[in-house]
């Protein structure tokens, strides 16, 4: 990401914006990321994405209420956005219990690394 499209997205608060006018020509800064599944588990498959949009929106449910959050992660199954257990309310974790999907990735500007519930184990080896 561009030091542009960075400064925009840290906004107040410490919260995310989506910068969706600024484009490098054709090429939106904020592409999808790859995701390093180095040491991946058998919750990978050939459906799981291989790259999520960073910086999401931010988390789903904390927008609901109005809360805060620290980090984002992404579900690799249906997409859901939720915040880290460092968060308040750890949506992301909560999300896991009520669903079973077990893989996420982290959805911060910079970090590619993903994480497995079923299995509590980081599926990238950096």
């Amino acid at each position: 990401m561009c030091r542009e499209c960075y400064n925009y997205a840290v906004g107040p608060d410490y919260q995310i914006e989506l910068n969706t006018t600024h484009k490098h020509g054709a090429v939106d800064c904020m592409d999808d990321a790859p995701i390093d599944f180095s040491n991946a588990c058998k919750h990978v498959t050939s459906e799981t994405p291989r790259a999520v949009h960073r910086p999401p929106k931010g988390c789903e449910d904390c927008l609901k209420i109005g809360a805060r959050w620290v980090h984002l992660r992404v579900c690799l199954s249906c997409g859901h956005v939720g915040c880290c257990d460092s968060s308040p309310h750890r949506h992301a974790t909560a999300h896991f219990k009520h669903t079973q999907h077990p893989l996420i990735a982290s959805g911060e500007i910079g970090e590619n690394w993903a994480y497995c519930y079923a299995d509590e184990q980081f599926l990238s080896e950096g």
